[in-house]
């Protein structure tokens, strides 16, 4: 008997040659560095708009030099959360689909419970990894096991996990924007005044500045790593 995965012929039963294909993953993971780019250009000129309303102030009566911001709390757009959104939806999809194109290229069939586990508790990915591969091959599950929070203690693949989650069934990933100085925020209130007494270099948002290239990071490291584990064939005549 013959099924069809996604337009790939396979024999049900056995290990056969099919044809893989790397295209949806790339396309994902393309469209996310694109929301990526995009957002850092837009944050980059938010923050330069709020350094310039930082006013240095001489007071040499006093002997004193400080730093100055009046005006409304900065205003983060919301659709920067909504395309946040999309950008980490993107790259967690990207790893679900090499998985399945992992478990085609170890000549199984891909199941419904086929997904890029990532886990912090090393003992309960040992109990759900291997719903979650089966099918990949040894030497392909390894490399993603290497690839976990808990070895190494890497987060970048966690933060892609828990924003995710927060943005799938929570809340939006809301950016707040901050100054270099942690004891201050320009996020306060209406007509605040914020007086430093050293100079501000720059602004910066969070979480988005912060983990958008830290996501991207930990997807194309595991990307990297896999794509070998893949053996790309021509379609059968």
């Amino acid at each position: 008997m013959r099924v069809r995965v996604d337009g790939v012929r396979v024999d049900e039963g056995k290990k056969v040659r099919v044809t893989l294909t790397l295209e949806g993953v790339n396309a994902k993971i393309e469209r996310a560095e694109e929301l990526r780019v995009a957002l850092e250009d837009e944050i980059r000129a938010f923050e330069a708009d709020l350094v310039a309303q930082i006013e240095n102030e001489k007071r040499p009566a006093a002997g004193q030099e400080i730093w100055v911001f009046r005006g409304e709390t900065p205003s983060v757009p919301i659709s920067w959360s909504i395309r946040i959104g999309e950008f980490l939806y993107n790259l967690r999809s990207g790893l679900d689909h090499l998985v399945w194109q992992l478990v085609l290229a170890n000549g199984e069939m891909p199941g419904t419970r086929n997904q890029f586990p990532i886990y912090r508790d090393e003992n309960k990915y040992d109990r759900e990894s291997r719903s979650r591969l089966r099918g990949v091959s040894d030497d392909a599950a390894e490399i993603i096991r290497e690839l976990q929070p808990f070895v190494g203690r890497r987060d970048d693949l966690w933060r892609l996990q828990s924003l995710g989650n927060f943005d799938k069934h929570r809340h939006l990933n809301l950016g707040t924007a901050i100054v270099d100085d942690p004891e201050h925020s320009l996020n306060a209130m209406p007509d605040v005044e914020v007086r430093f007494e050293q100079p501000i270099p720059n602004v910066h948002l969070l979480p988005v500045a912060k983990n958008l290239s830290a996501c991207w990071d930990g997807v194309r490291m595991a990307v990297d790593s896999l794509i070998p584990q893949i053996e790309l064939t021509t379609p059968p005549r």
